[in-house]
């Protein structure tokens, strides 16, 4: 049984990415990318879907965007949380910026939503929107490698919550997956 090896090997790699982030992230003039990640990462542990087994420090969450999607002025996130195993992202969170003197990350960020939309979840902004793009997998298609093109939903995001504005259906090479 190699599952608890596995899942320790992974969850030591993860450890790793996230305290090069934070350090990275805490240096002076550290990239905004580098901030981002770390950020999210931080609100991701303030989700309901943090995956068990996972130690609290890890960052389980992928492709930050750090943006002001509800036109407010201040920085919102976004982000995919990584369900602890091999499909990847499976769920996504939006955190907006409320106005505060708090120092605390908890005072700074409300959340907006956390939804569920499948394996292997990708997030792009698109303008002022959130897309939300999820394989397709046909019947012969392993978890690794889908084939059956994408579903991308658009968000809007408001004060307290997200809003679907529309959906598309991408095929195959508009989603990459045919090279």
């Amino acid at each position: 049984m190699r599952t608890p090896t596995l899942v320790l090997g992974w969850t030591a790699a993860i450890a790793a990415c996230f305290a090069i982030a934070v350090s990275a992230a805490a240096r002076p003039g550290a990239s905004a990318t580098k901030r981002c990640a770390a950020l999210a990462g931080e609100l991701a542990k303030r989700t309901s879907h943090y995956p068990e087994g996972i130690e609290r420090g890890v960052n389980v969450s992928s492709t930050p965007i750090c943006f002001d999607f509800t036109g407010d002025g201040r920085g919102d996130v976004a982000f995919g949380i990584l369900s602890g195993g091999t499909a990847g992202p499976t769920y996504w969170a939006v955190f907006r910026r409320v106005r505060t003197s708090s120092k605390r990350l908890s005072a700074r960020y409300r959340k907006v939503a956390e939804r569920f939309s499948g394996s292997k979840t990708r997030l792009l902004r698109r303008g002022r929107r959130l897309a939300v793009e999820t394989p397709i997998y046909k019947r012969e298609d392993g978890n690794c490698c889908p084939t059956g093109g994408a579903t991308r939903a658009l968000y809007r995001v408001e004060r307290s919550r997200v809003v679907r504005v529309g959906a598309q259906t991408l095929t195959p090479q508009e989603a990459g997956q045919i090279r």
